[in-house]
């Protein structure tokens, strides 16, 4: 997913909220919130800060306040790491790894042979012939690091997972305002999105055919909007993004754009007949118009996104 946090935003909250509109936060205090917090081991430490700035808060509006919901606060809260996205391998498929220098990089060289090879040929077409061939080693040196067809694409995906994961996002000065960072988020993901085009259409092809695959991918996929949900949750908490939005439904929508066009555009290329001249850069500006759009982050500064040039 693209937005994976912002620079300089608490990451835990404590909120004062009286909404009018939800039996379920209603009676809640500023102290109430503060027991509940007492609750988890080192909480009400980590958000010492959010409380003070609710502290103050509360000489706004009660109609503002009662916008901010416990369901957000509560979203807000959680532990940026404790929603670290799963593996898509199968837990039972990764050996130790070589213990000699000469065996990591004879391992390294089969996995990089794989992954050329599945990315011609597709999962289902590609063999373990193919690999050693491409590799330049015997089938009984491929049997000596994998055991399987299966075990080299996890290890395959083990190291695109990871660029996904940490695409390289350039540094976001704290005091910069929101819809930069989600447009430096966004370039980030689109940037690794691409280096890895390939590989996302055979995570497509792979997920319908293996029910278990597709199940890890989902978990992968679901961790990623949680922890954009609490991206958003903390938008709204200091005021930046609108209250009346739910933050995990407004990140399931805005993550699935973000994915699907990036699907679209890099690996199916169903856009090329409409839109034969969009650039990458085309793409960011777009998706960050919606992402600050649809949560209607404050902009001045945003800039428009460059008109598509007739060829």
């Amino acid at each position: 997913m693209s937005f994976l946090g912002l620079d300089g935003l608490p990451s835990l909250v404590a909120i004062r909220c009286q909404q009018l509109k939800s039996q379920e936060c209603q009676g809640h205090s500023l102290a109430d919130l503060r027991a509940s917090l007492a609750a988890r081991p080192g909480a009400e430490a980590r958000c010492s800060g959010l409380i003070a700035a609710l502290e103050v808060n509360q000489s706004a509006s009660v109609a503002r306040r009662s916008r901010i919901t416990i369901h957000m606060a509560n979203i807000a809260a959680g532990d940026d790491h404790a929603d670290t996205p799963p593996s898509m391998v199968r837990p039972s498929l990764p050996r130790e790894p070589p213990a000699t220098e000469r065996g990591l990089r004879t391992r390294a060289a089969l996995v990089a042979a794989a992954r050329k090879v599945f990315e011609r040929l597709g999962y289902l077409d590609a063999r373990l012939i193919d690999i050693t061939r491409a590799a330049n080693c015997s089938t009984g040196t491929f049997y000596t690091y994998f055991s399987s067809k299966e075990d080299i694409f996890a290890a395959v995906l083990e190291v695109a997972q990871e660029d996904m994961l940490h695409p390289g996002m350039p540094h976001v000065a704290s005091d910069d305002s929101p819809a930069a960072v989600i447009e430096a988020s966004n370039r980030a993901y689109l940037k690794a999105y691409k280096r890895n085009a390939k590989l996302m259409g055979l995570l497509e092809q792979v997920a319908n055919i293996d029910p278990e695959f597709r199940e890890l991918r989902t978990s992968r996929s679901n961790a990623f909007v949680r922890r954009n949900a609490r991206s958003i949750a903390k938008l709204q908490v200091k005021g930046y993004a609108d209250p009346d939005l739910d933050p995990l439904l407004a990140s399931r929508a805005l993550s699935a754009m973000m994915s699907r066009l990036a699907f679209g555009h890099f690996v199916a290329r169903e856009d090329r007949e409409d839109t034969p001249t969009v650039t990458d850069e085309d793409l960011v500006q777009i998706v960050t118009r919606l992402w600050v759009n649809a949560l209607r982050i404050p902009s001045p500064d945003h800039r428009n996104p460059p008109a598509v040039q007739d060829q």
